[in-house]
């Protein structure tokens, strides 16, 4: 959790600073030679210390991929793939009980994972892109229009040369007319901005205690496996395919009713079956797997829907960072988690679920006071994420 804490800042930093594709490559290093190393490292201090890396790679390549996804595609999908994306990690979830009941001792466990990591690093560096918008907001404009030649020769579209060179001049043209002070404010967006900035503030507020919540929430029931009775193996299993449909829900639920009020919906009937799940300890040990795992479903949901929102909130520049900030947040909760548990063990199982359910239904009030993106064009500058400050009051009517 260390790891993926101190991976969640650096990943922001970098992936704002040189780019999605060598930091997102530079993750999938990182990650696959931890895993690899971890299976034979004789040493129990080196264990953690590549543990540790090990948290770095993997939200550095989870959060960035989905930031690169978000940017490269058109409005009309950019939903979809970004659950398909998440989706097919959850594919992986349920694929891991099964490797782990095949391979009882944790370093076969651990080398088997690094090699399926391995098998995807190489293609990696033959398939992932720039990203076309981080390269426009950075000035880069001459690899941006080669970049998208590119994708269009790719995908057999014809791309409209004059449309490109407005792109570039709109670009030049905006930059230009802005005083020279702002100028040299433009390219050196940072984590400071979230405190200057009230819009930018407000917003990161909200959203990273709503990743609090959900970490809270989600890591919470499935740290829990162990306390719920049954073969852990397939009670793990149970609560990790139930993100499928999770993730397949929050799709349909994005496109009906946008992210911020599917958030709202996921959330707090969430927070009431992690509620239950104490109630029903003293009824039947079946009932309460299937509270945790409907509470697992939507918690679950929450992350696909946080994961498309964050992004569309705040501009390019600022978008990995954004990501990172909430991150952090969320990654000193789940640190917290295993001693929220350990209350429950010594003194009375209400208390974690208690907190974890109050916590959740919290940060669905909490996203009423953000600006609905439902239809709207992902933000590129500091004007574009301000203004949708419009949808407030006009979602609030």
């Amino acid at each position: 959790m260390f790891g993926l804490m101190a991976g969640s800042f650096l990943g922001g930093i970098l992936a704002d600073r040189f780019g999605r594709k060598k930091v997102l490559l530079g993750a999938l290093v990182i990650l696959c030679a931890s895993l690899s190393i971890s299976a034979f490292t004789p040493s129990w201090i080196g264990l953690h210390v590549l543990t540790f890396f090990i948290g770095i790679g993997d939200v550095s390549r989870t959060s960035i991929l989905t930031i690169l996804l978000s940017e490269i595609t058109r409005n009309k999908i950019r939903y979809k793939v970004t659950v398909a994306h998440i989706l097919v990690m959850a594919v992986g979830s349920c694929m891991l009980p099964l490797m782990a009941f095949l391979l009882p001792n944790w370093r076969h466990l651990y080398g088997a994972v690094g090699l399926l990591h391995f098998l995807v690093l190489f293609p990696s560096f033959i398939v992932f892109e720039e990203s076309p918008r981080w390269l426009l907001e950075n000035g880069k404009l001459d690899e941006a229009r080669n970049l998208l030649q590119k994708i269009a020769k790719m995908n057999n579209v014809k791309l409209d040369e004059a449309k490109l060179l407005e792109l570039g001049r709109d670009r030049e043209t905006r930059v230009n007319h802005e005083p020279e002070k702002k100028q040299r404010g433009r390219r050196k967006l940072s984590y400071l901005d979230f405190i200057r900035v009230p819009f930018l503030r407000k917003r990161i507020i909200i959203l990273s205690i709503a990743w609090l919540a959900v970490n809270v929430s989600y890591y919470g029931v499935s740290l829990n496996v162990n306390n719920l009775g049954g073969n852990r193996y397939l009670t793990f299993f149970a609560l990790v395919s139930v993100e499928l449909p999770g993730h397949i829900l929050s799709y349909f639920t994005i496109r009906k009713l946008g992210s911020r009020v599917a958030f709202m919906i996921f959330s707090s009937v969430c927070g009431v079956f992690i509620l239950a799940v104490p109630l029903l300890q003293a009824v039947d040990d079946t009932a309460v797997v299937v509270s945790n795992v409907i509470g697992k479903l939507f918690a679950t949901g929450t992350f696909s829907l946080l994961y498309a929102f964050i992004g569309e909130l705040f501009p390019t520049l600022l978008r990995s960072q954004s990501y990172g900030v909430c991150s952090v947040v969320s990654r000193v909760s789940a640190v917290l988690v295993p001693f929220l548990l350990y209350l429950g063990e010594l003194y009375h199982p209400i208390i974690p679920y208690s907190v974890m359910g109050s916590i959740v239904i919290g940060a669905a009030v909490g996203m009423f006071f953000l600006p609905e993106t439902k239809s709207q064009p992902m933000p590129d500058t500091m004007e574009d994420a301000k203004l949708q400050n419009r949808f407030i009051t006009k979602v609030r009517c």
